[in-house]
């Protein structure tokens, strides 16, 4: 099962995110899209990446719950935000 998850500063008050989903959804009919927010402060990355990393910690919960993701999707997914959350 193909998961996205979208976290933007779009915003709620126009098209923009649903023009995003239905690209994806055309694209890859089968996935399933968790929007974490669209209310980041624009440009803020700091805030961004707090946001992820805080909505990841859910997800991967939530899902472990509802038997979504096999363990090697769970080490998959630590290994790549540890990657991203490594400093340069």
């Amino acid at each position: 099962m193909a998961l996205i998850t979208l976290t933007t500063d779009f915003g709620n008050k126009d098209h923009f995110i649903g023009s995003v989903k239905g690209v994806i959804y055309s694209e890859i009919p089968e996935v399933k899209i968790v929007e974490i927010s669209n209310e980041i402060s624009p440009f803020n990355i700091a805030e961004g990446a707090y946001i992820i990393e805080n909505a990841y910690k859910i997800i991967i919960l939530v899902f472990q719950r509802f038997g979504f993701l096999s363990q090697q999707s769970q080490l998959s997914l630590y290994y790549l935000f540890t990657t991203l959350h490594t400093p340069v």
